[in-house]
């Protein structure tokens, strides 16, 4: 973890800090505390709650960070829209996870050969306008949920008790991190195979 992008590591403390029930803007100001300082010898800024291996744990993550990565992560914040421009969202926090699914619920709602979905236990998601026009189906018995605009079909977000997942092609802004994982490759499609080989082009091709 330690070698992963600031936006991971800070990710994985913010779940450390959930986990150990010390949340807010207390120990976000304390994480911004020990990356200015790279310190090991104090710890009461982390919270009162924390056992010795969670709070070392912790230290080691923050301590591979500067402190400009942690004013950036601490306001990070993605806008992202639908297709037809009726539905505008903006998601504040940090993304934990960047999956592209291959099961074949995925591949029938999007129509390619994967999902690629953004997860965060911690970010906040906010509709801007077009909150009317989300539609939302579930899958019977599954635990597959699509989230799009009523108008033009196009995948957006949605909140469950645990998460906040986050279609990566919905957003507006560029991300900064790339893919951890491909998941569900059982279900892959016959013809998904060494796509990277197949020639490119700029524009469609003539």
């Amino acid at each position: 973890m330690l070698g992963a992008p600031p936006a991971r590591r800070f990710a994985s403390v913010r779940a450390v800090l959930l986990a150990s029930g010390t949340t807010g803007q207390k120990n976000l100001r304390g994480l911004s505390f020990y990356a200015a300082r790279a310190t090991t010898s104090c710890v009461r800024c982390m919270g009162s709650n924390y056992s010795f291996q969670r709070t070392r744990y912790a230290r080691r993550q923050i301590q591979a960070l500067d402190f400009e990565d942690i004013g950036i992560l601490m306001q990070t914040e993605h806008l992202g829209s639908c297709l037809c421009g009726a539905v505008h969202f903006k998601v504040s926090g940090a993304f934990e996870r960047f999956y592209l699914c291959h099961c074949s619920h995925c591949r029938k709602d999007t129509g390619s050969a994967h999902a690629a979905n953004l997860f965060s236990s911690t970010a906040r998601l906010v509709w801007l306008s077009g909150r009317e026009h989300m539609a939302t189906f579930n899958l019977p018995q599954t635990r597959h949920t699509r989230c799009f605009c009523s108008i033009c079909g196009s995948a957006l977000p949605y909140t469950s008790p645990e998460m906040v997942v986050v279609p990566a092609g919905s957003l507006d802004t560029q991300l900064s991190v790339s893919p951890d994982a491909n998941i569900f490759t059982a279900g892959r499609a016959a013809w998904d195979r060494d796509l990277a080989l197949a020639p490119s082009f700029d524009t469609f091709p003539s």
